[in-house]
């Protein structure tokens, strides 16, 4: 064998090995990931609050994103994110740098804020109310709508 050869083959046994190295450290943070959020899922179920949890493995650490329904017990669950850390620490070990938000409306006040959308809005006959005019009362009834939802949700 010559140098070339061993150069060759010195350089396919070291990607091999940093190809298998990197899969070893994906498959350890998925690990991680998953166990993170069946705490955190555990945590929600406790308290009878259907939660979905999704947790993200970046270089500064571990980031959830907890999307729940905006109902009357998930009102202050922002109060509870330190305690949730604190709950992910004591179990795992983890520290998580981040919690992020996410409640969806009601599903139930939905149709109750669309169906009194329906008597405020004014119904133009046709295409009379010229196309400033549409746009300006559909971003109007947008609004309400998502502001309805919100207070209809509580």
């Amino acid at each position: 064998m010559n140098q070339w050869d061993l150069f060759i083959a010195g350089i396919v046994v070291g990607y091999s090995v940093a190809l298998l190295v990197k899969v070893q450290h994906r498959r350890r943070h998925r690990n991680e990931e998953r166990r993170v959020r069946h705490v955190i899922a555990a945590y929600f179920r406790t308290y009878r609050l259907p939660a979905t949890v999704t947790c993200v493995h970046s270089a500064r650490g571990f980031f959830t994103l907890i999307e729940c329904d905006a109902s009357h017990k998930a009102r202050f669950l922002a109060i509870r994110e330190l305690a949730i850390v604190e709950h992910v620490k004591k179990l795992l070990g983890k520290d998580l740098r981040g919690v992020h938000w996410r409640f969806r409306p009601n599903p139930a006040a939905a149709p109750a804020a669309d169906k009194t959308m329906d008597d405020d809005v004014p119904n133009y006959p046709g295409q009379a109310a010229s196309a400033k005019q549409r746009e300006k009362l559909r971003r109007q009834r947008d609004f309400r709508t998502t502001t309805r939802m919100c207070y209809a949700a509580e």
